[in-house]
This record gives structure tokens, C-alpha cells and sequence, in this order.
């Protein structure tokens, strides 16, 4: 028992010293002492307690060039491309554990999780537009270990319209008519910008075709239409 009590007695001992030196050390200081300047005082104290605290180690940081792409007016159904670029400015690895979107239609893609200090990347995005028009704001979130901004949320903009217009918007199939009532669709754009068709298919069966070439574009093309009459009937 006397060697354990002497043993925390000696600790103790120790630890009163240390503190003793740093407070002599600040006291001479501001008296004027030969004990050196209170920086250095300072100095001694954080290298006998450690160098750095929790808040002061080096943390990894996600910083984005943009978070919102606005991709203006685009048609119905179509595919579009954006990107996000970013950079790791922190000083320890950037890891992005989870990039999710709140809908199917945009789909996000990461070459790669982990980013070193200065290394930059690029999510890239497929935003699918609807068939009908709209305004749209569809976002991504980006989840890391950047302790300061841990979920970073994207944003895509985009106005639906439709470019172009089919005249007539409607077919009505008769059978007391030459081609069951089929002749020709003109096809008009509405933003005056000249386009091409590049497909042509029909809902439900593949009864109904049109003369199309996709070389050829413009702002008004007309399709001749054709359709399968058994098959209509059938």
C-alpha cells in the first residue's frame, strides 16, 4: 500500500511541476523576467498537452461549383445532360457514400467515391423529360463524410414544352375510305427552329406507318401515312 500511494504521489508531484513551470514561465514573462516571451510560455504549455485539438484535424471537404442546373426549355420526352463538377479543397480523403435521386427520371452517375485533397470529379445526369408540359425541379442528393456539409442538395430546372405540332392531332380510322381515311400528317415546329424526324411508331399495334426520312429537316414536314387494313380490322 505505502509503494502504490508513493507511486500517485509521485504522478501528482509531476503533474503540479508542469503546471508550475508554464505558470512561472508566464509570470517572468510579464514581470519582465528572463523567462523568454509569453508566445514561447504558450508554446511550451501546447507541447506538453498535445499540438492539435479534435477541431483542428484535417477533415476532407465537398465543394461544388454549382448545385443548380437549369436546363431551360426542352421537349416532351426527350433526354437531357447535365453535370455537376466539384473538388476536394480539405486535406484528408473525400469519401461520397451515397448519391440519390428523388426520381426515376433523373439518373446520376459517379465515376468514383474517393477523392484526395485537390482532386476534383464530375456527377453527370440524364434528366428524362415527361410527355406532357410542365415545370419541372427535380433534385439529387450527395451524401460524404465533409463534416461541415454532410448532404449537399442538387437541383435540375427545366420548362417542358412542346416544339412541334401534328396537323391533324387526331385520326379517325374509316373503312368507306381509300386507306381507311389516312393521307397525310404535317408535322409544323413552333419554336421556329428546323428539326428532322428521326422515328415513327404507333400504340398498341404496328398497323399504322409513314414515308419518313431522317436526313431531311426543317420547320414544317409533311408524313404521308399508311395504313395496314386487315390488321386495323383484325
Amino acid at each position: 500500500m505505502q509503494r502504490r500511494y508513493s507511486a500517485l504521489g509521485l504522478v501528482w508531484a509531476g503533474v503540479i511541476i508542469s503546471l508550475g513551470i508554464c505558470w512561472s514561465s508566464a509570470v517572468a514573462t510579464k514581470q519582465g523576467g528572463p523567462a523568454g516571451s509569453l508566445g514561447s510560455a504558450a508554446a511550451a504549455c501546447t507541447q506538453a498537452t498535445g499540438p492539435y485539438s479534435k477541431s483542428e484535424e484535417p477533415s476532407a471537404k465537398l465543394s461544388f461549383e454549382q448545385t443548380v442546373c437549369d436546363l431551360g426549355q426542352v421537349g416532351l420526352g426527350t433526354k437531357n445532360a447535365c453535370e455537376f463538377r466539384f473538388t476536394n479543397p480539405g486535406q484528408a480523403l473525400l469519401k461520397i457514400t451515397n448519391v440519390k435521386s428523388t426520381c426515376g427520371c433523373a439518373v446520376a452517375k459517379l465515376e468514383k467515391k474517393e477523392y484526395a485533397p485537390g482532386e476534383s470529379g464530375t456527377i453527370k445526369v440524364i434528366y428524362t423529360a415527361p410527355r406532357t408540359t410542365s415545370t419541372a425541379a427535380k433534385h439529387i442528393y450527395v451524401s460524404s463524410n465533409d463534416t461541415s456539409n454532410p448532404k449537399v442538395r442538387l437541383t435540375i430546372k427545366a420548362k417542358v414544352v412542346q416544339m412541334v405540332q401534328a396537323d391533324p392531332a387526331r385520326l379517325d380510322l374509316s373503312l368507306r375510305k381509300k386507306n381507311l381515311g389516312l393521307n397525310e400528317i404535317t408535322i409544323q415546329s413552333l419554336d421556329n427552329q428546323p428539326f428532322s424526324i428521326k422515328s415513327f411508331t404507333s400504340t398498341n399495334c404496328n398497323c399504322i406507318t409513314a414515308e419518313i426520312d431522317p436526313n431531311v429537316s426543317g420547320l414544317r414536314l409533311p408524313q404521308w401515312v399508311r395504313c395496314f387494313a386487315m390488321t386495323c380490322v383484325g
